[in-house]
């Protein structure tokens, strides 16, 4: 039987399906050349970072599809990750942009570092909210790279804002084992546009703060998802 997990995801990509049949202009499993888009600047860094500094040119593996061995394709991955425990907003005083994370918080990124830094990332993006900076942060200390941050992935307005083909085209912009950190309310919404374009899902879907989805992707397509659980920390 089917976790409960599992039958909601399920839920979500048959109504997805329905709305993307509906659609006839938005295909978010495709590159769109939208004027939305911008493309990422690899040598714009968050300033808090230590060790911010422009990536060195030719360190960073170039987009564009899977590895090729003879005739096989091998799909390449890109991670998504949900920043990890960040309290509560409302129990946070200032503006909710600067909201860090908590002990448990940290201990969780510091795993993430650890798990991720052997995938050997060729780039580390995040949404510029501080909560998702700092989940990302250890990562790049370990694999001496830096945070860029992109306003693309930060936190919708609200529960009724879909993410818009500007999103799309960054994370199809992005190179093979790229890292991205984003929120709560963006990663579902984008992993369900994604399901309902033809991605697989494969095994349970995974939405707690730390969790990692695994997007691989094959030319210009995302062909299937796995999803890491949070890291366990005391």
């Amino acid at each position: 039987m089917p976790s409960s997990g599992m039958q909601y995801v399920q839920r979500k990509l048959q109504r997805s399906v329905t709305e993307m049949r509906r659609s006839r202009t938005e295909r978010p499993n495709e590159s769109i050349n939208s004027g939305l888009a911008r493309p990422i600047d690899m040598g714009k860094a968050y300033s808090r970072h230590p060790r911010t500094k422009p990536t060195t040119p030719g360190r960073v593996a170039k987009p564009g599809g899977a590895f090729i061995f003879g005739q096989y394709r091998a799909a390449v991955p890109l991670y998504v990750v949900r920043h990890a425990k960040a309290g509560s907003r409302s129990d946070f005083d200032g503006d909710d942009v600067d909201r860090p994370l908590t002990n448990s918080g940290r201990k969780q990124a510091a795993a993430l570092a650890e798990r991720l830094a052997s995938v050997s990332p060729t780039v580390i993006v995040s949404s510029p909210y501080r909560r998702c900076v700092e989940t990302v942060e250890p990562l790049a200390v370990a694999v001496d790279s830096v945070v860029q941050v992109d306003d693309r992935l930060a936190e919708f307005a609200d529960e009724n804002v879909r993410p818009d083909a500007s999103l799309f085209d960054l994370l199809h912009s992005l190179p093979d084992r790229a890292v991205v950190c984003s929120h709560g309310d963006v990663i579902p919404a984008v992993i369900e546009s994604l399901a309902g374009a033809g991605m697989r899902i494969n095994g349970s879907a995974e939405w707690g703060k730390g969790s990692v989805w695994v997007l691989q992707r094959d030319a210009n397509r995302f062909v299937s998802a796995l999803a890491w659980p949070p890291p366990v920390v005391e």
